[in-house]
């Protein structure tokens, strides 16, 4: 009987006990409701404050490229520039655009361009030549080999002596080394150079320059056993050339060779020092029977040399209209101008002498000239230079150098001279093309052409 009751009273209460937990359950599901909804109720009666947003750097501005094929397209970026920025855009290509849109304009609003072709650079003139009464002459000689560095010396004295003989007034080496700062590989890398030797014997104000090279020394040993010597050979190889500045050119010498046989005991083997010294004054006596002789007389002044060169595309010379606005507003086309190109590479008798367009002193005399440049073909001809030779020179364009160009090119030849520019779009043309032009290293032989303001509409 007491058992029954047992297991009936722990039945009621785990009833009450999961009857409790569905209580606390219910309650906490009214609370999150009224929780949210006050949530909601709160928020949706307050304006939300958004979080301030993140700083970034403004897009960049267009930038204003001068006009090749699509003029129209870089005024109007121009404009979008102001518009985006309210500032005006600056171009120093052959001109500057400053454009009259403000901040927040329409694409048709005005931008002014200063147009003018690319003028010719400033040919400075030269120093005046001072004359001289002596011929003037330097010698390096290079040691290949592993002889002592002081053998270099003696074959420098015995040169020296014999040109000095001559009556050359003779360039020390220490000279020579101040002109490249002291610094001993400078002037050997020059030397190696035949354009770089020759502008030396220029800041040296030489008209010679001798490089003999020590190449080879060797030996070759024949014993005999009978009489207990050995003969040996020694055999001194030196090569040589000559910068001749007189002649503007570099003179490749010949192979000159010494060799001194010498019996020795079969126990000896050491090298005379003398041996090696007389082989160097064998090689000196070999060299004064080939170098060049002073000549007669003072030193000649040089002739003056002026070189320009023009461009020919497509067979014929490139020109471009001279423009100008006349007093009825218009502007107009009038004459032809020439095109012509800078940094042409000018050498003289295989010598570096610079570029073009520009001026030198030169021996006077017949020379070879070549001209190269990039995108043209090479030009060689033979001159003759006097006292003020002036050449006007043509470079042809390449066939790739002139698909670049012909598309203005037949914008620009079909503008007739006087003609009234019949459209703003013209001009915006003609202003990328002269941009294009100076970006290629071209300028335009301008006679004394005003460079005028033209405000250009594009709609």
């Amino acid at each position: 009987m007491n058992k029954h009751h047992r297991i009936r009273g722990l039945g009621k209460v785990g009833v009450l006990v999961i009857v409790g937990i569905f209580a606390v359950l219910a309650v906490g599901v009214v609370l999150l409701v009224g929780v949210g909804g006050g949530l909601y109720y709160f928020y949706s009666k307050k304006p939300v404050v958004l979080a301030p947003p993140i700083a970034t750097d403004p897009l960049p501005a267009p930038s204003l490229q001068p006009a090749n094929a699509n003029a129209e397209g870089n005024v109007k970026l121009a404009v979008a520039q102001v518009a985006q920025t309210g500032e005006t855009p600056n171009i120093n290509a052959t001109g500057s655009v400053t454009g009259n849109a403000t901040a927040g304009g329409s694409m048709n609003a005005a931008v002014q361009i200063s147009f003018n072709w690319p003028p010719a650079p400033v040919l400075e003139p030269l120093p005046p030549q001072t004359p001289r009464t002596d011929w003037k002459a330097a010698i390096f000689v290079r040691n290949r080999t592993k002889l002592e560095a002081d053998k270099t010396k003696v074959l420098e004295d015995l040169l020296t002596g014999s040109l000095g003989g001559q009556g050359f007034a003779l360039v020390s080496p220490e000279d020579a080394l101040s002109a490249v700062s002291g610094n001993k590989t400078a002037l050997d890398e020059q030397l190696n150079n035949d354009t770089s030797a020759f502008r030396l014997a220029q800041n040296l104000d030489v008209d010679y320059i001798f490089i003999p090279s020590i190449t080879t020394f060797g030996q070759e040993t024949k014993s005999n056993a009978d009489a207990g010597t050995v003969i040996t050979q020694y055999k001194l190889r030196v090569t040589y050339k000559t910068v001749d500045a007189a002649a503007c050119a570099v003179r490749d010498g010949k192979t000159l060779e010494a060799t001194k046989s010498v019996r020795q005991t079969a126990n000896q083997t050491t090298i005379s020092t003398t041996i090696v010294d007389d082989l160097l004054a064998d090689i000196a006596n070999q060299m004064n029977d080939t170098l060049p002789k002073k000549p007669a007389g003072a030193p000649p002044t040089k002739g003056t040399l002026t070189i320009t060169c023009g461009v020919i595309g497509d067979g014929k010379g490139m020109t471009v209209p001279e423009i100008k606005k006349g007093a009825d507003g218009y502007y107009t086309t009038a004459t032809t101008l020439p095109i012509a190109a800078t940094n042409v590479n000018v050498e003289l008798n295989g010598i570096v002498i610079g570029t073009a367009p520009g001026k030198w002193y030169v021996p006077k005399g017949i020379h070879k000239l070549k001209l190269t440049r990039p995108g043209f073909d090479t030009e060689e001809k033979t001159i003759t230079v006097s006292d003020d030779t002036t050449l006007a020179m043509d470079l042809r364009m390449s066939d790739r150098e002139w698909a670049r160009f012909k598309d203005q090119m037949a914008f620009m030849q079909a503008l007739k001279t006087g003609e009234k520019m019949s459209d703003d779009k013209d001009l915006v043309v003609a202003y990328g093309f002269a941009s294009m032009l100076a970006k290629s290293g071209m300028y335009v032989n301008i006679q004394g052409a005003p460079a005028p303001t033209i405000p250009v509409i594009v709609k």
